[in-house]
């Protein structure tokens, strides 16, 4: 059944639970329309897997909601919403089971128009979708034309409960950021770290885009990622990706979104080895143990003297969430032969160190979990060091101008 967005927002009604797509999957078309008519969410209990930095329309159009239940959080929404904004702190591993728990009236997602079979493929993120169609009696599909058609997932098969609504924002678009010098010699560093044969995880951003572009000489990697950009697609052609030595999906780069550009899209529609899978399956404790040689990158805030990392705090404000951090972490240090890097460069925008003595703020890891910290200034790897051990790696790595004030507080705190 086809509809207009107006005729999918005459739909909703006060008291209704509803789920809306997040990441790359958000249905951007029935947000502009929902902005432009707030009070069609008036009353409206809204869940969704919204991104800090990847998905910008919620603070507009969800002012009306009664609530919004979010699994990150960041500024946009927390300014928009106040205490209506319900964070729901998990990791990106257990959100899965959660979600198919719950009920939901009615479930927004982006998908390509129905085929001859009239199925719906996901196509670039596939995260949570199959434990949300099962749980919502009625969904609204956003269909876009240009949308390439993925593997790894179950497809949407059109019915009864399916609306479609014929959207015209085109697929997710993320631009690369280009890389600044402390990047570059971040990526030099990881270049130094990961081994031919390697399978990578690697979220988005510059230090993640610059660390991958500093494989492409590289040989025989593999991918098991959350979420992709570019870079992978770029590492593909150059012959540095074949996953042929991944312990599970050989040959295949699973994740479970696609943050790229017209670059991602193209290789894509042309045949990429790419499989877009659900959370459940990409984060799965067991399954991420079990992949031998899995190196985890992913980006941080700060870091404290004695390892613990903090990816959600800035200047006393919450910015963002772990989502699949610590599953990645954890996994990759379980993995045979793996391991989890921490990319960071050493100070802020306003040049205050982020290696710091102890974090004010909490930690989405504890010092027993030790990843291998690498700044544009060394690499300090935290595994089977003591304190004061752990503190004087740290310190090596941070900023110059900045270790001698981390080592007289590494005294104080007995670390030295």
């Amino acid at each position: 059944m086809s509809k207009t967005c107006e005729q999918a927002l005459q739909a909703l009604r006060p008291g209704m639970h509803l789920y809306v797509a997040g990441s790359v999957s958000e249905p951007r078309t029935l947000l502009l329309a929902l902005a432009a008519s707030p009070h069609a969410l008036a009353g409206v209990h809204v869940t969704t897997s919204f991104v800090p930095g990847l998905n910008h329309l919620g603070a507009q159009a969800f002012t009306q909601a009664a609530s919004v239940r979010v699994l990150m959080a960041g500024p946009p929404l927390l300014r928009a919403l106040g205490k209506r904004l319900r964070y729901v702190p998990m990791p990106w591993s257990q959100a899965s089971a959660w979600l198919s728990s719950q009920r939901f009236d009615m479930a927004w997602f982006q998908a390509t128009p129905p085929d001859a079979r009239g199925r719906c493929s996901l196509g670039l993120g596939a995260d949570f979708a199959s434990e949300v169609l099962t749980r919502s009696r009625s969904v609204v599909i956003e269909t876009c034309d240009q949308l390439p058609r993925t593997k790894g997932h179950d497809s949407i098969e059109v019915g009864a409960h399916v609306v479609l609504v014929q959207g015209t924002d085109g697929p997710y678009r993320l631009d690369p950021v280009p890389a600044d010098d402390a990047a570059l010699r971040i990526a030099e560093r990881v270049a130094q770290l990961v081994r031919d044969g390697d399978t990578l995880q690697l979220g988005v951003g510059k230090l993640m885009g610059a660390a991958a572009r500093g494989l492409r000489h590289h040989r025989h990697l593999g991918v098991h990622s959350g979420v992709i950009g570019d870079e992978i697609f770029e590492l593909l052609a150059c012959g540095a990706i074949d996953g042929r030595h991944k312990v599970r999906d050989a040959g295949v780069v699973v994740t479970a979104g696609i943050a790229g550009s017209e670059v991602a899209l193209s290789a894509l529609r042309s045949g990429a080895p790419v499989e877009v899978r659900p959370a459940r399956y990409t984060h799965d404790a067991a399954l991420l143990a079990s992949q031998s040689r899995l190196v985890a990158m992913n980006g941080a805030l700060e870091v404290d003297l004695r390892g613990q990392v903090n990816v959600e705090w800035a200047a006393g404000r919450r910015v963002s969430s772990p989502g699949g951090f610590t599953d990645f972490i954890r996994g990759a240090q379980r993995a045979p032969h793996g391991r989890a890097l921490v990319l960071l460069q050493a100070c802020t925008p306003s040049g205050a160190s982020r290696i710091v003595p102890t974090l004010a703020t909490p930690s989405v890891t504890s010092p027993l979990d030790a990843p291998t910290v690498v700044t544009e200034f060394g690499t300090a790897d935290l595994r089977w060091l003591d304190e004061c051990e752990r503190a004087a790696a740290l310190i090596a790595v941070a900023a110059p101008e900045h270790r001698d004030s981390l080592s007289r507080a590494a005294r104080e705190m007995g670390l030295a």
